[in-house]
């Protein structure tokens, strides 16, 4: 497809991680529906430090891209070590039919819902790859991942606790309503501000950190940041949604999303890397208030109350932006 042969050893070694990621995800699972967060910290700490030395000393001694491989491998065995050493749970022999019946439905559900999302995640690195060329996806890689690390600090932080909480609330629609927004809430102020100081500092950070050859950079960094100002708000979508029961419905919601996505990315890569940068923050701009809709009339909140939130919090962040801007060096 790409035209890079070389890349197929690299997919064969990095499906390993499939294999022993595997055996994790059931002891994981139930570590999260049991809050007990400080393991499920100490796995992840634990595979990322143990990733990281692996990772940087390969690269040290062979710089190429098998450096990311180790690192992913070791990240994967360490976490599924650690996980089996703190969980509780241990697979037996016991089999019921009817639990079967009921985990395949939601599972399958579930791996559909996770197939459209990762489809619409990586779809525009693979279109970029594809019709722009490697060189390309590189610098787009490098303006995404910034938007991918403050995510995965703010807001996919607190994702982990949404499904746990909003289940054992289900019973209490206003309880549920007020801790959803409550959520959302916390998600937005802690990671606009973040988002924010990224699109404004793009054009210092990206040549300090990765050198003045990675301009290209700037513009998808700040483009995808403003997306992600709109990502915040939607963190606890889909778990108050399956916490209810209504995971057919976060699948129809998913598979549009990425119908959204894949096309609009598929329009602006006529325009280049900024263009898909561009086409990626409109399409998560457009599809919000179909997923706003859906939780008024699933959850019965307020739309007035769920984008005022936003509103507040991306006023407070224009105020931000326009205050670095001004004690800028002329």
């Amino acid at each position: 497809v790409f035209g890079e042969p070389e890349l197929a050893p690299v997919l064969r070694y990095l499906s390993l991680t499939l294999v022993v990621g595997s055996l994790n995800v059931v002891q994981n699972a139930l570590l999260t529906r049991q809050m007990r967060f400080r393991d499920t910290a100490a796995r992840q700490l634990a595979a990322a430090l143990c990733g990281s030395v692996v990772g940087v000393s390969w690269a040290i001694v062979d710089p190429t891209v098998y450096a990311f491989v180790a690192q992913n491998l070791t990240w994967s065995v360490v976490s599924t070590l650690v996980v089996w050493r703190v969980g509780d749970y241990r697979p037996g022999l016991h089999f019921k039919r009817s639990r079967a019946r009921e985990l395949l439905f939601l599972g399958f559900t579930v791996i559909g819902i996770r197939g459209f999302s990762t489809v619409g995640e990586q779809g525009d690195s693979f279109i970029v790859g594809l019709f722009l060329g490697p060189s390309a996806l590189g610098f787009y890689a490098v303006g995404l991942r910034i938007f991918q690390i403050i995510s995965e600090v703010s807001a996919g932080a607190l994702s982990t606790i949404g499904l746990p909480t909003f289940s054992r609330m289900r019973e209490d629609p206003a309880r549920l309503r007020r801790a959803f927004l409550e959520a959302a809430d916390l998600s937005t102020v802690l990671a606009i501000p973040l988002f924010v100081t990224s699109a404004a500092l793009a054009p210092i950070y990206v040549p300090v950190l990765f050198g003045d050859k990675w301009g290209p950079s700037v513009p998808v960094a700040q483009a995808v940041s403003l997306a992600g100002m709109a990502v915040a708000v939607q963190t606890f979508d889909r778990s108050v949604l399956i916490a209810l029961n209504r995971e057919r419905l976060e699948l129809w919601l998913s598979g549009a999303a990425m119908a959204v996505r894949i096309c609009s990315v598929l329009i602006g890569q006529h325009w280049g890397i900024d263009g898909v940068a561009i086409a990626l923050t409109l399409a998560v701009y457009g599809f919000w208030p179909v997923r706003a809709l859906a939780l008024r009339v699933v959850l019965g909140i307020s739309l007035r109350s769920y984008f005022t939130q936003w509103v507040c919090a991306a006023s407070a962040g224009a105020l931000m932006l326009s205050l670095i801007h001004i004690s800028e060096p002329t």
